[in-house]
């Protein structure tokens, strides 16, 4: 007996996707809109999710939407994108196919536009940057190719390939209770009056010494933490509760908000700006701890 999607539960869906399989999936839409020549923002989130989901602890197939939103780089629209492909819905891939064609990978490369791509694909039988890769000895095989443009052709597709491999970090960023860990010791210490304070060059035509700034290191991060200076900070008058972290570690930094939520569930609670679902688990976590404990 065969089963239809309607009466297939999402474990037996889920079985199909591994983690790799589906970060796989996300590269390939990664790779359809770089040559679609979509928003570079748009393909770098992609690939940055890809990673993500490829390494994440969990079988991500198996995951709602909630908890989707909580891995690194994923939010709601990536989220959708991986649920409809798990239920096995017509996703985007298949849509970005439809309007991209198999040359349009090779019209990436410096000097090939859609003439000698599709000449590199009757003669070379290469559709993707990676398949001509395997062909690259042969590029003078293809008409109106010369070693000059050969060697062109050569060092463009290395150098795009060497790009789209070099892998994302799934934890560039600090975790989230490290930041609001950061961001409580702060304004502890702003309360207290013992951080040294400076003059910021923007929004302080006075020039006086307002900002507080602390530096701090943990579990191998090095944080900077002041209150946002920003245009918006000071229209909206948050300039003494927006907070500023920045993080440096091995040469990678970041830089996140936090900010004291008005609306919603975490209505009160300290949150990350962008990390909202992070945030979420954070707080319910400490809330279940105490609990726990004193079972």
């Amino acid at each position: 007996m065969t089963l239809s999607m309607e009466q297939t539960s999402l474990p037996f869906v889920a079985d199909r996707f591994d983690n790799a399989s589906l970060g796989a999936h996300l590269g390939a839409i990664a790779d359809a809109l770089e040559a679609g020549r979509e928003s570079v923002h748009r393909v770098r989130a992609f690939r940055a999710a890809a990673v993500s989901v490829a390494n994440a602890a969990k079988p991500v197939a198996e995951l709602g939407r909630q908890e989707l939103e909580e891995i690194p780089g994923v939010g709601p629209r990536i989220a959708g994108v991986i649920l409809d492909h798990v239920a096995g819905r017509s996703g985007m891939l298949e849509r970005l196919h439809r309007h991209v064609r198999p040359s349009d990978h090779l019209t990436l490369l410096d000097g090939v536009g859609e003439t000698l791509a599709d000449r590199i694909r009757e003669t070379l039988g290469a559709e993707t940057l990676e398949a001509l890769e395997t062909q690259i000895d042969r590029l003078e095989e293809v008409e109106g190719v010369g070693r000059s443009k050969a060697e062109r052709i050569r060092e463009s597709l290395e150098a795009r390939l060497a790009r789209r491999r070099q892998p994302v970090r799934a934890h560039r960023n600090p975790p989230v209770r490290l930041l609001l860990e950061v961001d409580e010791h702060y304004r502890q210490a702003v309360a207290e009056g013992s951080l040294p304070r400076f003059a910021p060059r923007r929004n302080n035509p006075s020039g006086e010494r307002w900002l507080p700034i602390l530096r701090t290191e943990l579990e191998g991060w090095s944080f900077r933490a002041m209150f946002s200076n920003s245009d918006l900070a000071h229209d909206l008058g948050r300039t003494d509760d927006w907070v500023v972290v920045l993080a440096e570690r091995e040469g990678e930094e970041s830089r996140a908000t936090i900010v004291t939520e008005k609306r919603g569930r975490l209505s009160g609670q300290r949150v990350v700006r962008g990390r909202e679902g992070e945030s979420r688990r954070h707080h319910l976590d400490r809330a279940v701890a105490p609990a726990s404990h004193a079972a």
